[in-house]
């Protein structure tokens, strides 16, 4: 599996904090090039949520891009979004699969259960993946994203401290 090239986070509570509406920003990021788009919306109800998903996956597929929401499984499926990304205090991985189906993709924070130089184990809930990690060592319990997988092996990176995966 790899992803497509690149990937925007339409954040809603930065981007109202900058003077842009969720829905514009996004639309500026398929316009630069995005070609899957995560939404967040930690702060804004889930009907609020749910409508600007919809909007963002309706202006996404003209551009063949994919959309997947933060946090909430239930309104990725509504939107008909592309997926969801799940953080470590969510749903796990294995629940959010059985909302959203098993075509849809299904993010994933992933921390590291031992030392990976260059590689290891990642945790990614109650799952034990072997990792090979690129651009540095990562602490035993640090944050990985996934970038790649690579027959049973995963290709990660490590997240910056407060980034979320």
């Amino acid at each position: 599996m790899s992803l497509p090239g690149l990937y925007a986070v339409v954040d809603a509570e930065v981007a109202t904090a900058h003077g842009w509406a969720p829905v514009d920003l996004a639309a500026a990021m398929l316009a630069g090039g995005a070609t899957l788009l995560q939404i967040r919306g930690k702060q804004l109800s889930s009907a609020a949520l749910l409508d600007v998903s919809r909007q963002i996956v309706r202006m996404a597929a003209p551009f063949g891009a994919l959309v997947v929401v933060n946090d909430r499984a239930d309104v990725a499926v509504l939107a008909g979004a592309a997926g969801v990304h799940v953080g470590q205090d969510d749903l796990s991985p294995a629940d959010a699969r059985a909302i959203v189906g098993a075509d849809a993709l299904v993010g994933a924070v992933a921390t590291a259960r031992d030392r990976l130089d260059p590689e290891g184990y990642v945790r990614i809930g109650h799952e034990l993946w072997r990792a090979r990690v690129r651009g540095g060592a990562v602490e035993k319990g640090g944050a990985v994203r996934l970038l790649e997988v690579r027959g049973l092996t995963l290709v990660v990176e490590r997240t910056q401290p407060g980034e979320r995966a």
